[in-house]
């Protein structure tokens, strides 16, 4: 069985999230670790943040070489002398600045819901997944729904990659 993971949060961002919601938040993650086959000693390597625009800024620029923040980081561990599953699972950020944006709308109920399908997404790279070509997307798109849905979490459509544009009407 999982425990809840721990989850940091930066100072700036502290006081605009109630306890309550994190701990529910804490809670899914490790039901969506669960459906997505995460044994406990992987997940009691999860490294979880959650930060402001301007820190995830500088944490998108230095390790991924894209300007501006993103919603959500996922680190996958990298030691060459060891096994992957000797080290845990790895690390996601997230930013809040970009769930309050993105949500529905400011209740706890739609915030926790956003950060949710943010997390569920940031671990399904965790577990190897990805969304470079139209075929990962769907696939990694698929799993992320059936994770939601065990969590009775609303999926919101969303691009994930730039082959996915928006389409247009020819009248």
């Amino acid at each position: 069985m999982l425990s809840n993971p721990r989850i940091q949060v930066s100072p700036t961002v502290a006081g605009r999230i109630d306890r309550r919601l994190l701990a529910r938040l804490a809670t899914r993650v490790r039901r969506a670790a669960q459906r997505l086959r995460v044994d406990a000693r992987e997940f009691a390597g999860l490294g979880l943040r959650i930060v402001d625009d301007a820190e995830m800024a500088e944490l998108h620029l230095e390790f991924m070489g894209e300007a501006g923040p993103t919603d959500v980081l996922s680190f996958v561990p990298e030691a060459p002398d060891q096994e992957l599953d000797e080290l845990g699972l790895g690390d996601l950020v997230l930013d809040w600045d970009a769930v309050e944006r993105q949500a529905r709308d400011r209740s706890p109920a739609a915030l926790l819901d956003e950060a949710t399908v943010l997390l569920v997404h940031g671990l399904a790279h965790l577990r190897g997944h990805d969304h470079r070509t139209r075929a990962e997307g769907r696939a990694m798109h698929a799993l992320e729904r059936r994770v939601l849905r065990t969590l009775h979490t609303p999926d919101p459509p969303r691009p994930y990659a730039p082959w996915r544009r928006p389409e247009v009407r020819r009248g």
